[in-house]
């Protein structure tokens, strides 16, 4: 139950998520979500997924902490940042999920349908972010949405690109895989065979010339 009221916090109230006294930064519960959040999108991808998806939080976080130190010139080091933003892991991993499970089950999603659900996600990491930051620094959380904001826009904006460009979402987890995560499907061949969860084998092809491109697409 503790598990429960902690983790709908952390999803629906972030400030007092990251008010409580046992919020100090600590590395480990986050790193072990994050870990989690990439097992399960290589379950439904590959592992190269998982490997993304450490990547991506290494970075993210980087950057994060370069911002806050460079232009908020907040009292922190890396690892606390580093600590901050695995929670968001949480809504990736449930992202992940919902359209894991529905991809694999019912068929894959058109390429904008991908985009709007993976952008969602990331509007839902956007509060803990901030939050979190905010916690782990001397700044305010208004402070932190100020000096974050720039690159979190750049991650939606290189969010919006993988999935336009390559059928995948390289940030969120929400990617096209054939019936896997976010499955991209613009239209079904015939004769196509069935995967191990009875989701039919998809393509996607981009208009405006462009090189068709198959279903099964990057990570997560």
């Amino acid at each position: 139950m503790k598990i429960t009221n902690a983790t709908k916090t952390l999803l629906f109230e972030q400030e007092k998520f990251f008010q409580k006294e046992s919020f100090s930064g600590r590395l480990l519960l986050p790193a072990f979500l994050t870990l989690l959040y990439a097992c399960v999108a290589a379950a439904f991808t590959s592992v190269s997924s998982a490997v993304i998806i450490l990547i991506a939080w290494i970075v993210i976080a980087a950057v994060f902490y370069l911002s806050v130190r460079g232009i908020g010139h907040a009292a922190c080091t890396y690892l606390p940042i580093l600590a901050a933003t695995g929670y968001a892991s949480v809504p990736l991993l449930i992202g992940t999920l919902i359209t894991g499970i529905i991809s694999t089950t019912v068929g894959g999603f058109s390429t904008i349908l991908t985009a709007l659900m993976s952008t969602a996600v990331l509007l839902w990491c956007i509060p803990i972010w901030v939050y979190a930051v905010g916690a782990v620094t001397d700044l305010s959380s208004k402070a932190v949405l100020h000096i974050l904001i720039v690159p979190i826009l750049l991650i939606l904006a290189v969010e919006l690109w993988s999935t336009f460009a390559t059928g995948s979402s390289l940030v969120s987890g929400i990617s096209g895989t054939n019936g896997g995560i976010g499955g991209v499907s613009a239209a079904t061949e015939p004769g196509s065979s069935t995967g191990p969860g009875g989701g039919m084998s998809v393509s996607m092809s981009v208009s405006g010339g462009g090189p068709g491109m198959g279903g099964g697409g990057g990570p997560r």
